[in-house]
């Protein structure tokens, strides 16, 4: 089975760039294409975010693969940079218009506070892996239903989520709003995080291509591949 790939949430860690977060992590430097999928890039906190973003510019020009990256909300000159489709931001900043689709990092200490941006927000807001930590618990399943209940709502199964985890997001927002993200290279197994999506979805192509791909490109605004 042919199947079309955009991995929504692919990191590429930049040489001579630091990450504080990263610690003592060590992770592959540059950016490789995965099997045949295309990709967009997430920021991944570097020390200096304009040079990450320049470097991101760069992967868009030169590889017909990278579709775009989300850079870090209230980047610096960020009007400088075509390539980029969406910002990426924690819920504790207000809601209401951008530019672009933002990415929330949630985890489960900020659910409160991401619903209240999703009340405030007037365009596409992506909430990342799954909705953030404690998935499968009682208030991960209220956040998640809560969080549906706005339309310009969608979320992305990445970071390696369970079956039972995607079935969860799934059932709550629907293929239309749901966009595949490995978080690769932080989390690994790409191909076995398909593997689990296609296991969910079945034979449904409608709904394998909105969530392989469909969806990541209508709220990115990133041409079909």
């Amino acid at each position: 089975m042919s199947l079309r790939v955009l991995d929504s949430h692919r990191h590429v860690f930049v040489d001579g760039l630091r990450y504080p977060w990263l610690g003592d992590r060590v992770v592959p430097l540059g950016a490789q294409q995965h099997s045949d999928w295309s990709a967009i890039l997430v920021e991944a906190g570097a020390a200096d975010p304009v040079a990450e973003a320049r470097a991101m510019q760069a992967l868009v020009n030169e590889n017909s693969w990278v579709r775009g990256f989300i850079a870090p909300l209230g980047l610096e000159g960020a009007e400088r940079f075509a390539g980029i489709v969406g910002y990426r931001t924690t819920p504790d900043r207000p809601g209401g218009s951008y530019a672009y689709p933002l990415d929330l990092l949630i985890g489960a200490g900020l659910w409160t506070a991401a619903l209240r941006l999703l009340g405030d927000a007037t365009g596409s807001v992506v909430l990342d892996h799954c909705g953030g930590g404690a998935a499968g618990s009682a208030q991960w399943c209220a956040f998640i239903e809560d969080a549906a209940r706005h339309p310009h709502a969608y979320i992305k199964v990445s970071a390696a989520p369970s079956r039972v985890t995607a079935e969860q997001v799934l059932a709550a927002f629907g293929a239309e709003r749901v966009m595949f993200g490995s978080d690769w290279p932080v989390s690994a197994g790409p191909d076995q995080q398909v593997s689990t999506l296609l296991g969910v979805l079945g034979a449904a192509t409608t709904e394998r291509d909105a969530v392989l791909a469909g969806t990541a490109e209508r709220v990115y605004g990133v041409r079909r591949g």
